[in-house]
């Protein structure tokens, strides 16, 4: 019984046998190492140029690569185009590279990417690709990046042999490789470091510090620091404190200046603002914090007055009339309460950095109707007064017709006795 149970599953595995070949494995890659040699570069002149290999360890069937050369265009350039390196044999590579030529970041950039041409899929240690560069100007400190690195790897048949058509796995993320140039001159000329660029937020105190320029002690080296904030200010000294007040990004350049010549270098101040913009109501023909009106009658509001300190700009100024009305996003706008009662009318208004702050006022709406803007409430008293011809008030006598109508027939009747009396007293003479 044991022995017919043997031979069937025997049977069986050399029928599977066949369904296995066809079955794709993939191998688990270990993260190779990736560097740049020399790691670090001293240079004497300028215009010197110099060479760099990028360079792998440790990788197994590495199929392709693809990497972003950075490096900072105001010191350095580079010479050509990337050269490829001794890891793919040469008649079974292609070599591409695109170059970027100084960008607005101050940085140049070379995408380069290689594939292999199958069967040959190497593995092991080499040079990936070799690049020059000439030093522009001198420099304390720069570095040459190459980051954004991809690798891929073959995924192999059962039997251990690439696709013609291959699939590919990407190896686990690797770490960048960096090369630092110095720039130490021989003659004693200077060499400006300006520290690193600074994100603050306004009325920060900065320390600028050029103790890095090169030479160190030299008596008569003299440091300048000139820049914008909101007016051209110069500076003098190794080391300095300033208190930045103006938002935006402010370039600060650093000139060292010695017997044998001077050196610039450049950092940016970029300046956060921290000062809310300032809302202002206006309501045309009222003043005060507190309005009084009837109900339905139109009153005008103005943001015109707002503002936003520090050379920033207003982005937006939204009305909210506290009566659960829509908001309104206007520079100006007119509104009338139907329903007495008491309202807080508030101006919210941002500036450009996000930052906003709100104003208010208070609206308190009678009972009666509307009268004309400036109209006075008291017509009423205005029928009793009149003007002179030199707009000189005069006042007048109202009396009730009770007494108006006697006073007229006693005065009447006075007047005329007093005529005809005279005249009797006349004839007897």
């Amino acid at each position: 019984m044991i022995k017919k149970i043997s031979i069937t599953l025997t049977f069986v595995c050399l029928l599977l046998i066949p369904f296995f070949s066809c079955i794709h494995f993939s191998q688990a890659q270990s993260s190779p190492t990736l560097n740049i040699t020399p790691s670090t570069v001293t240079v004497p002149n300028t215009s010197e140029i110099f060479e760099l290999a990028f360079k792998i360890n440790g990788v197994k069937d590495l199929y392709a690569w693809a990497a972003t050369i950075i490096w900072e265009s105001q010191y350095l350039e580079m010479i050509g185009k990337p050269v490829q390196g001794n890891f793919f044999p040469d008649a079974t590579s292609v070599f591409l590279t695109t170059v970027e030529h100084k960008q607005s970041d101050a940085t140049g950039r070379v995408t380069a990417t290689e594939s292999s041409l199958l069967p040959d899929v190497p593995s092991g240690d080499g040079t990936l690709v070799i690049f020059k560069f000439k030093v522009l100007k001198p420099v304390i400190s720069t570095t040459v990046n190459v980051t954004a690195t991809q690798l891929f790897s073959i995924i192999l048949d059962s039997r251990g042999v690439p696709l013609s058509n291959p699939d590919v796995n990407p190896y686990p993320a690797v770490t960048y490789a960096t090369t630092t140039v110095s720039y130490i001159p021989s003659d004693g000329s200077p060499v400006a470091h300006a520290g690193s660029n600074q994100t603050i937020n306004q009325f920060t105190n900065v320390l600028l510090d050029a103790s890095q320029s090169l030479p160190q002690d030299v008596p008569d080296q003299t440091y300048t620091w000139t820049f914008i904030d909101n007016a051209t200010r110069t500076l003098t000294g190794k080391t300095v404190n300033y208190t930045f007040d103006w938002p935006g990004v402010i370039p600060v350049t650093l000139t060292v200046t010695n017997s044998k010549g001077s050196s610039d270098a450049i950092i940016g101040i970029t300046v956060i603002c921290i000062t809310p913009p300032v809302p202002v109501i206006d309501v045309e023909g009222h003043s005060g914090q507190t309005i009084n009106v009837p109900a339905n009658q139109r009153l005008y509001f103005n943001s015109s007055q707002s503002y936003a300190p520090y050379n920033m700009t207003l982005t937006s100024r939204i009305w909210d009339f506290g009566d659960s009305s829509n908001k309104i996003s206007n520079h100006q706008t007119s509104y009338a309460y139907s329903a007495p009662g008491t309202y807080i009318v508030s101006l919210t208004v941002t500036n450009n950095a996000g930052l906003n702050a709100t104003a208010t006022k208070t609206i308190v709406v009678g009972d009666g109707v509307s009268t004309s803007l400036g109209s006075s409430s008291n017509d009423a008293n205005n029928a009793n007064r009149s003007s002179n011809q030199n707009g000189a008030q005069q006042n007048t006598l109202n009396l009730p017709p009770i007494i108006l109508y006697p006073l007229i027939f006693v005065t009447v009747f006075a007047i005329g006795g007093a005529a005809f009396w005279l005249r009797k007293k006349n004839d007897a003479i």
